[in-house]
């Protein structure tokens, strides 16, 4: 390894990678919390005014509320997405990777912006028509609707910008882009809606202009802070191709995403119709449950916000000891907090039932529903922050499968199934089961991240004997000469060879990959990133194809003379991991440094690596 330069030296400095697991947390969450307060408001606030101006308004705005939930829910994926891969970058250590994927990522935005707003101008009539508006009412949905659509890039935008910041451990800037467009809001509703001065009374069109004007100064704000503050836009340099890499990498966890957040409400519309056929009793018990529901929530869904970035940092810089810390800590928090919830919930039940109605009848459904659902809190905390650590690690697929067991898969059929048997009450229980079905196959799909220093490997089979490894090699062409190396490699301390899948054989010390061997002839291996992008610029690894942007690179395997490479290569992440656990002292150590390290400055950057690469917890 050649003495690294400037550029070389450069090391992962997310603000999340350091201090306490559970102080960056709460940096990350209690802003979140207060965004979201804010968000309600916002609603709040035009539901308020709006309601001044009669039925059919209020009406008309109902009519809205799939389209604009629709558009709010692809801009909430792009944000995951882009937040995701952005805090992997820094992580990582690659501040122009962030600053790309942000550029680009907005680029997108604006793309399906255009799309939105040209397609909701020209088809709003028979769309609305479809949706069953009509007479006065279409006139008004129109009316709200169009400076709506022309101003969705004031909505669509934004949300890629606080996503990267976000990215970058900070989420008090975005808290305050929101609680600035909410009191924005909160001034012009009246002053649009019913005029003031030389601003004439607009009535719904209004709302709508109030709320674009506020998004467009939030936009300002954001913009400001993402180009001069933050440097997070460059708009040198783009390309197609990198354009393409860009987008996929924000879709890997975007697409999922928007896709789980389509599912909520499709699944609340047919547990709806499920309960409206309990009466309207039921039903207004149902409306008035799930706004308890959506306030006792907000504070494990703002954990959970907090889980994307923090995870997605760590992740980048191969912080697993912290990851799983983290991890553990806001689970914990979760089964607390919604423990707490349920029992106060259960003993105020009776009043909050006469505070929302005077109806003996609804009272006596409150109570019901509120001495059984939040029985599910602890669970529907523990998906969400399960889900959310999924997104993290470019599992992004199982964070939707999960959202949808819970929402969809499992919730419509213990529903269904607790209604025949016990109505309302088995309806209700059948929501609960449902969601604790889902918190259990969701840690058990992240006991890998829980507990990344295990006995045994996740996915991967039992260890091979000696004989069982050297018939692999045989049987994989591409590797038959590698027999006298893998003894070699065999001998390392603490070293085991499982195989993974049928075409792939790993290097492990415990539950730690080291790296692992494909049949078809390259071999990947898990670096830090001062390391790696050293080996790439020497023209020995290549970034990996599809984990490049989580310390994976790629070595080709072409000939017998690169044998005491591949070698060399998985000697190398083993010194990383006798560096961590033995340290430098362990004569073990010292014999691996000398082996595997070239020149001082070689040392003087696996030390630095090995302080935080894979780091092994203090404790057991």
């Amino acid at each position: 390894m050649t003495e690294p330069d400037e550029q070389e030296r450069q090391t992962p400095g997310g603000a999340l990678l350091e201090g306490s697991v559970t102080s960056a947390l709460r940096k990350m969450s209690v802003p979140m919390l207060l965004g979201m307060v804010a968000m309600i408001m916002v609603n709040l606030i035009d539901t308020y005014w709006v309601s001044r101006l009669g039925t059919d308004a209020l009406a008309a705005m109902s009519f809205t509320f799939p389209v604009a939930s629709l558009v709010i829910n692809i801009s909430l994926g792009l944000l995951v997405g882009t937040s995701v891969a952005v805090s992997r970058s820094v992580g990582a250590g690659r501040p122009e990777e962030a600053r790309r994927l942000t550029t680009d990522a907005t680029i997108l935005a604006l793309a399906i912006v255009l799309m939105v707003s040209g397609l909701g101008l020209i088809f709003q009539d028979p769309l609305f028509r479809l949706l069953g508006a009509k007479g006065q009412v279409l006139e008004d949905v129109k009316a709200y609707m169009t400076p709506w659509f022309i101003g969705v890039a004031f909505l669509v935008v934004p949300m890629i910008a606080n996503g990267s910041i976000r990215g970058l451990g900070d989420a008090k800037t975005p808290m305050r882009v929101m609680m600035m467009g909410a009191a924005i809001n909160a001034v012009l509703d009246p002053i649009f809606i019913f005029g003031w001065g030389p601003v004439p009374a607009m009535g719904l069109q209004g709302a709508a202009i109030a709320t674009v004007i506020a998004r467009m100064l939030g936009m300002v704000f954001v913009f400001y802070i993402l180009v001069y503050q933050k440097k997070l836009l460059d708009l040198r340099g783009i390309t197609k191709s990198g354009l393409w890499t860009s987008w996929k990498r924000v879709g890997r966890v975007a697409i999922p995403a928007i896709i789980t957040n389509a599912v909520g409400p499709l699944s609340i519309g047919v547990l709806t119709g499920m309960v409206a056929a309990h009466g309207p009793n039921a039903l207004a018990a149902w409306g008035i449950g799930a706004r308890v529901d959506a306030v006792l929530l907000l504070v494990p869904f703002a954990l959970s916000g907090a889980i994307s970035p923090f995870v997605g940092q760590n992740w980048g810089a191969h912080l697993q000891a912290r990851v799983s810390d983290g991890l553990r800590k806001s689970l914990i928090f979760a089964v607390i907090w919604g423990t707490t919830a349920a029992a106060v919930c259960m003993v105020s039940a009776p009043l909050l039932g006469a505070l929302f109605s005077s109806d003996p009848a609804v009272q006596n459904k409150i109570v019901g529903y509120l001495q059984v659902v939040p029985v599910g809190y602890a669970f529907v905390g523990t998906v969400a922050i399960c889900s959310s650590a999924f997104n993290a690690v470019d599992r992004a697929t199982r964070s939707s499968v999960l959202s949808i067991l819970r929402s969809l898969a499992l919730a419509i059929p213990a529903a269904m199934i607790g209604d025949q048997i016990a109505g309302m009450h088995g309806l209700l229980l059948g929501l609960v089961s449902a969601s604790i079905l889902s918190a259990l196959t969701g840690v058990f799909w992240m006991k890998s991240l829980l507990f990344p220093y295990g006995e045994a490997p996740a996915g991967a089979g039992k260890a091979l004997q000696t004989a069982d490894v050297l018939q692999w090699l045989r049987d994989n062409p591409c590797w038959t000469t590698f027999e006298s190396n893998m003894d070699n490699l065999m001998q390392l301390d603490s070293m085991r060879i499982h195989p993974v899948g049928k075409h792939q054989l790993g290097f492990y010390v415990g539950a730690i990959e080291l790296g692992h061997l494909e049949s078809k002839g390259v071999l990947d291996i898990p670096l830090p990133v001062e390391v790696g992008d050293n080996l790439v610029r020497r023209g020995v690894l290549n970034p990996h194809p599809d984990l490049d942007d989580n310390g994976w690179y790629r070595f080709t395997h072409k000939s017998v003379e690169q044998n005491n490479t591949a070698e060399w290569l998985v000697g190398l992440s083993h010194l990383l991991y006798e560096l961590s656990e033995r340290g430098e002292a362990d004569p073990i150590t010292q014999a691996e440094m000398d082996a595997y390290t070239e020149s001082p400055q070689c040392v003087t950057a696996m030390r630095a690596a090995a302080a935080r690469w894979k780091a092994l917890p203090a404790t057991p």
